[in-house]
């Protein structure tokens, strides 16, 4: 008989980002993967992932959103201000992700006239 899964086992989450310049991959991973409590927030993961120093930013490429297929859950800027959450910050990274990696990715808004 099959227990099921380890309830007391880390969650993986695959995490990857954009790079911000040509070399950005020198200077950090584009993609890792935490181990986090199973019941671990969406604020928590953000938290461990900053503390972790994975995300690169440069002078153009200044704010990274966290985004599961294309759904935004957190931006972050370079700046270290907090988070802005799109999604609950208390919500379950298991619930939010469901086993799909989450993508931090640079969106560049033109202004002025089109």
């Amino acid at each position: 008989m099959n227990p099921g899964p380890d309830r007391d086992a880390p969650l993986r989450v695959h995490v990857t980002r954009d790079a911000c310049c040509g070399a950005d991959d020198q200077a950090g991973p584009l993609d890792a993967v935490f181990d986090v409590d199973p019941q671990a927030s969406l604020a928590a993961l953000v938290a461990r992932i900053a503390g972790a120093g994975f995300w690169q930013f440069s002078s153009s490429h200044r704010c990274l959103t966290g985004e599961v297929e294309g759904l935004a859950l957190v931006a972050v800027s370079a700046d270290g201000g907090a988070p802005q959450f799109h999604a609950d910050p208390k919500t379950p990274v298991a619930e939010l992700l469901r086993g799909r990696p989450l993508h931090f990715a640079f969106h560049h808004r033109r202004s002025g006239p089109a």
